[in-house]
């Protein structure tokens, strides 16, 4: 599912309000934790506590071990 929001001035950083219908169905809540990964294509959400997180760990290892094979495998 695709939301549009808007930013807004929060003291020294920038902040935003999800849907409730999208919040609810992630079951997040007021003080819930997540990632914010900077991708290329802009900032990704994702829940704290989620495999994504470990499969980005892996993700770094193998790059850090074969870096010119990964090269590869994204080109």
């Amino acid at each position: 599912m695709i939301e549009e929001v808007t930013l807004r001035s929060d003291e020294n950083s920038l902040a935003t309000t999800l849907p409730k219908a999208m919040t609810d169905r992630l079951a997040l809540s007021a003080g819930s934790k997540m990632y914010a990964i900077e991708t290329g294509q802009g900032i990704l959400l994702v829940p704290w506590g989620s495999t994504f997180l470990r499969v980005l760990e892996i993700e770094e290892r193998i790059s850090k071990s074969f870096p010119s094979s990964l090269g590869k495998v994204t080109e």
